[in-house]
């Protein structure tokens, strides 16, 4: 519903509409499920990924917020439960806060959770910064019986308290108004200090009056976060006043020893777990305070559908069976039905149909093309390339947004506590998860922000090792390829068949995962913790939107960094001009292109004796090298070199093109499937481990091992699988 405000005839007379004299940086801050970035969403337009599980934001997003005549800047920080910087999130989250200094504070705090919410809220009083509490999932909330009295909690925090449902644009108007109104305060809302335990109460008040008179001089965020820190018993901190030459300095390092001195000798305590009872005992008074239950607690459907979803035994093979379902649903509408009919009565499937207007455009368009070059850059380097790219869009929205479903039902949550035990024996974590979700372990993801998620993980030998396999998942830039043979030589099982691909990778990955950790990362795994948030029905226009959205940002990349690379790769196969360079028998007779003999096909030849061994000749193998920069240029550059190559150039589909080739087979194709989702990651992917880990030698690793791995998995299906198809 709007706000009053903005229906009121006078509003541009208004002063809280009036123009802000300037721009301002506002933050958003809360824990993972908060609804965090469903706010950010609402208010710029946005269309971040959202998900019910911690690690969707793991670094600083921005955007800009049109707000009262001024264009402002507003920043998604990752969720985070505090900020003790254990992990690089919170580290993340820390650094913005005390060193970039916001102008103003937006405090997510889900109703359902508000006393878990509130240990946040009070490290954020101790940095002194200008606050408001977003009060968020209101009707999650109501529906677990809790009704919250906003004013209550707005005058006990002395900061503006404004009630909103961010994923139903709930509220948002309000606080719109509320932020207008701090920001023209010359003093913004601060929230108001929690005391300590009343052990430490006397001697902390006397450790913060002495900072306070050396407030001018402290490089620190605010008097009360030293005061915290130095209780906290922050060693580089208490050094830094002890060795100092001025005695008010050496004064404030006396204090803090008197202060853990007296504690201890009271309580047996440490300074840092009674500054976190006081934290505690502040959100929970604070909680119930302006908490009431209107309702008697009783069983949710969340409980009841985890009964089931999270059983120890039957979980695992729900988790199974909704992902084979997936994909044989996901074939079925986009490639298998057809359902999408044409002006002159035919019918065709959604892939079809695509594959049917790029065979328009190029029936129509290559006669009136001179021939020569010209010609075959049009054919072979632009509508051979794109057209099986672009066909498999139909299947990828698809999964899109089935994935989409089940991240913002909050089932995704459940995955992972479902397969913390199974990771465990290989020497990973239930938190890993998150990270070989996002690269595509349930259906199309992207291993560049796997990789950024394993900031998540506490333990550094668990975030390594997650970092280094979950590009093994099948990321959407794998899916074309993937499909393509799928369809083309097990086009009755092709949903059974992505099936046991996906199988193959989630084995590789965990393998592989428990060979680094028994050889090279050898530690204990750090214990899994991690909030289950109740189940959301969610939204149809919010699933469409974000299918879209990583739809078209797929189709983007096919119209721009694909075309380029396939063009490039196609003047590679052409020159030497193709004209001049005579046709060649082969041992058994049959003419070859000159294209073998082009630059890219003198590279793909030098490769033969080593690839051979899996089935692959020298138009594999520059697809490949063209996959290794980016994983969606593999089927472009595929299409291409059979497109150009005489011996087998024909005007029919590519697939049909591969299945009447004497040189392929299933097992040929089986072998290039099992290389080409396990094979070396994209330079994206590489240059993003590099930037994690500042370690060249584990960016080689992460080239050569899976590449190595890749080979070998693939020989063997390859001499296998020619036994028996």
């Amino acid at each position: 519903m709007l706000n009053s405000c903005y229906l009121c005839p006078n509003r541009d007379k208004c002063e809280q509409f009036l123009p802000l004299p300037q721009s301002y940086r506002i933050a958003l801050v809360g824990n993972p499920n908060s609804g965090k970035t469903s706010l950010y969403n609402a208010l710029t337009g946005d269309c971040q990924r959202i998900g019910n599980f911690p690690g969707i934001t793991v670094d600083v997003k921005s955007a800009p917020w049109k707000l009262c005549g001024q264009e402002h800047t507003l920043v998604d920080l990752p969720g985070v439960y505090s900020l003790s910087a254990f992990s690089r999130d919170e580290r993340v989250t820390y650094d913005f806060l005390t060193q970039c200094r916001p102008d103003l504070v937006l405090n997510i705090v889900d109703a359902s959770n508000l006393e878990r919410n509130l240990y946040l809220t009070a490290q954020l009083s101790e940095l002194n910064l200008p606050v408001i509490i977003v009060l968020n999932m209101l009707d999650v909330a109501h529906n677990q019986g809790v009704a919250i009295h906003v004013k209550t909690f707005a005058d006990q925090l002395n900061v503006p308290v404004v009630g909103v449902v961010a994923s139903r644009g709930k509220g948002i108007d309000e606080l719109m108004v509320e932020v207008s109104k701090a920001l023209r305060q010359t003093e913004r809302p601060r929230i108001r200090p929690y005391d300590m335990t009343h052990e430490i109460q006397i001697d902390f008040n006397h450790l913060e009056d002495a900072l306070l008179a050396l407030k001018t001089k402290l490089p620190f965020p605010s008097v009360r976060w030293c005061a915290i820190r130095l209780t906290e018993g922050d060693a580089y901190l208490h050094s830094f006043f002890a060795e100092s030459e001025d005695p008010a300095y050496r004064q404030v390092a006396t204090l803090t020893d008197l202060l853990l001195k007296n504690l201890k000798l009271h309580s047996g305590e440490t300074g840092e777990v009674a500054v976190m009872e006081a934290r505690y005992a502040f959100a929970s008074g604070l909680a119930q305070s302006c908490m009431r239950r209107f309702k008697k607690e009783h069983r949710t459907l969340t409980d009841r559908i985890d009964s089931w979803v999270c059983h120890r035994y039957l979980g695992i093979w729900l988790m199974l069976g909704l992902v084979y379902a997936l994909f044989v649903l996901v074939f079925a509408v986009a490639s298998d039905w057809a359902w999408i009919t044409d002006l002159h009565g035919n019918w065709y499937s959604p892939v079809d149909a695509i594959g049917a207007v790029f065979t328009a455009i190029s029936t129509g368009l290559t006669p009136v093309i001179s021939e020569g070059w010209m010609r075959s850059l049009f054919h072979d380097g632009v509508i051979a390339g794109l057209s099986g790219v672009l066909s498999f869009v139909p299947v990828l929205f698809l999964m899109f947004l089935c994935i989409s479903f089940f991240e913002d039902s909050g089932y995704i949550a459940r995955v992972s506590f479902i397969l913390d035990r199974v990771l465990r024996v290989f020497g990973l974590q239930g938190k890993s998860i998150l990270s070989f979700v996002m690269a595509g372990g349930l259906g199309p993801g992207c291993a560049v922000p796997a990789v950024m998620a394993t900031r998540t993980l506490r333990n550094e030998k668990d975030r390594l090792v997650t970092m280094l396999v979950s590009p093994m998942m099948i990321c959407g830039a794998k899916m074309p390829i993937l499909l393509l043979l799928v369809t083309a030589f097990f086009p009755s099982s092709a949903g059974l068949m992505v099936f046991a691909i996906w199988g193959v990778t989630w084995i590789a990955a965990l393998f592989s995962a428990a060979i680094l950790s028994k050889f090279l990362f050898k530690g204990d795994t750090t214990p899994f913790v991690m909030e289950l948030p109740v189940y959301h029905m969610p939204r149809l226009r919010g699933l469409l939107m974000h299918a879209w959205h990583n739809t078209w940002l797929y189709i983007q990349k096919a119209g721009t960094i694909i075309l380029g690379f396939n063009i490039a790769i196609w003047a590679l196969m052409y020159f030497p001009h193709m004209e001049t360079v005579e046709a060649h028998a082969t041992p058994r007779g049959a003419m070859v292109a000159p294209m073998e003999y082009s630059y890219a096909g003198q590279v793909g030849k030098a490769l033969v004796p080593i690839m051979q061994y899996a089935g692959m000749d020298w138009r594999d193998n520059i697809a490949l090298l063209g996959g290794a920069a980016a994983k969606e240029v593999t089927y472009s550059t595929l299409a291409t070199a059979y497109a150009m190559s005489n011996s087998e150039g024909t005007d029919s589909a590519f697939s049909a093109t591969l299945t009447s080739s004497p040189y392929w087979s299933k097992a040929r194709a089986l072998a290039f499937l099992i290389f080409f989702v396990l094979y070396a990651p994209c330079v994206a992917t590489l240059y993003a481990i590099f930037k994690e880990t500042r370690s060249i030698r584990w960016t080689l690793f992460a080239l050569i091992y899976p590449t190595a791995l890749a080979y070998l998995l693939a020989v063997l299906v390859y001499q296998l699988g020619s036994r028996f198809f």
